[in-house]
């Protein structure tokens, strides 16, 4: 569910905890507001075991819904939207009886922990806090967390060979791509009621990684790790496989048989063309529905060829398509592209970065049965692009009915509203904008 008001939240946790069988909810706000107050009735307690809430709340704002979810299992608040975030810190706790939190954010200190600490401390099995780098008086509230839980183990952040391991990368790869302040000081604190080994917390922290049983990574880290877990990943559980470095492919020896999204995404420029003999090994591009790559300009050949094996991939997703190949035209020519944009099945596109207006005819004549179109604001290309797109509707473009511009300013979509209505482009047209992300749909 996601809700673009923040003053609506208590009426929202008011239903939610109301329902009888609500077991998983998955609520979006993200107001990075605080929850201030429940007005719930005190005979409501909801069945929910499972809540995820993407928000940036503190301890007090836990601590507020925790009563109305008796048999809740885990609990994940974080923030996403990181432009708005910075100076993140991560907290999450291990019950007795095996009930997690996660907390990422920047609304809670480190008072609001031990305060939290001083509240929970007989239920408590683990405290794993990861502060902001910089933060002042960290020994005066060690000593006070372990007060309630006598035990500490701290391990430096930048050089635990722990990170090495999928699992727990997996859980701080959020923070790093939103800014968090890794410095040689970063400290992860571990605190426990008994002494625990290193293999024993790392389990403890591998065990719930934000996208449990979902993704795989393969990055420059691959097969470095000497962590048992490391081996016990349920491969038929993957459903998404992230690719950063291609020269690691080879080292895995395992199949992903029921992975559906593949996600190519290594910075590194030398040749990439021994993924086409790599990748079948590891996973069936048959079953491939979404395909993800980063630089069009030089990926692009290789792409094709990945596409003319995965017959029914349907999403494409590229980071950027700003540059143009050196060898474009000679592979407009070729055969295999006449073909492929032929029989490929591809439905929607979506660029995340930068993009040209030649390039995306590119796309766009590879893939002619796209309908839906997905891009973001552009100085130099946003317009063209945009007058391509609709004005060749009974060309190219002949089964394309949606398009997307996200994060457009309100003086572009007023223009485009002007020029679609006097222009009389479309008999039978929506528009809608929708958490500033233009949506223009038409039936013609």
């Amino acid at each position: 569910m996601c809700i673009g008001d923040g003053r609506v939240q208590t009426t929202i946790y008011s239903l939610i905890f109301q329902f009888p069988a609500l077991k998983y909810c998955k609520l979006n706000f993200q107001t990075n507001s605080p929850l201030n107050s429940l007005s719930v009735s005190t005979n409501s307690t909801s069945p929910i075991e499972r809540l995820i809430i993407i928000d940036n709340y503190s301890f007090d704002d836990i601590n507020m819904i925790l009563p109305y979810v008796p048999k809740l299992r885990y609990l994940s608040v974080r923030y996403e939207n990181q432009s708005h975030l910075t100076n993140i810190s991560v907290c999450q706790i291990l019950f007795n009886d095996s009930a997690r939190i996660l907390l990422i954010g920047n609304r809670w200190s480190l008072g609001n922990v031990e305060a939290f600490v001083r509240q929970h401390s007989n239920r408590i099995r683990v405290l794993d806090v990861t502060p902001v780098a910089g933060v002042n008086d960290l020994q005066t509230w060690e000593k006070s967390i372990l007060s309630h839980i006598p035990y500490v183990s701290t391990v430096n952040f930048t050089h635990d060979k722990s990170i090495a391991c999928r699992l727990t990368d997996e859980l701080y790869q959020y923070i790093r791509d939103r800014s968090f302040m890794i410095t040689s000081e970063t400290k992860q604190y571990f605190f426990t009621h008994e002494p625990m080994s290193e293999v024993s917390l790392h389990e403890i922290v591998s065990s719930c990684p934000l996208n449990k049983h979902k993704d795989f990574r393969i990055d420059s880290k691959f097969a470095t790790t000497t962590f048992e877990c490391h081996d016990k990943v349920d491969t038929d559980s993957i459903r998404h496989l992230l690719i950063n470095d291609l020269t690691k492919v080879h080292q895995c020896t395992r199949y992903f048989s029921k992975t559906t999204e593949l996600t190519i995404d290594d910075k590194n420029t030398t040749d990439k063309s021994h993924i086409i003999k790599d990748l079948p090994r590891i996973l069936s591009l048959s079953q491939l529905t979404n395909l993800s790559m980063r630089q069009i300009d030089q990926e692009f050949e290789i792409f094709i060829k990945l596409l003319r094996l995965s017959p029914n991939v349907h999403t494409i997703k590229w980071v950027s398509i700003e540059k143009t190949p050196k060898n474009i035209t000679s592979l407009e020519k070729r055969q295999n592209f006449q073909l492929l944009s032929k029989q490929n099945q591809v439905k929607t596109i979506i660029i995340t970065h930068d993009y040209t207006k030649k390039m995306m005819e590119v796309l766009v004549h590879l893939c002619p049965r796209v309908q839906y179109i997905s891009i973001g604001r552009s100085e130099r290309s946003l317009d063209a692009t945009v007058h391509y797109l609709l004005s060749e509707i009974n060309g190219a473009t002949l089964r394309l009915f949606s398009l997307c511009v996200r994060r457009a300013c309100s003086n572009w979509m007023a223009y485009w509203k002007n020029q679609i209505e006097s222009e009389g482009v479309f008999n039978d047209y929506s528009i809608k904008v929708i958490d500033k992300n233009f949506y223009l749909w038409w039936n013609d």
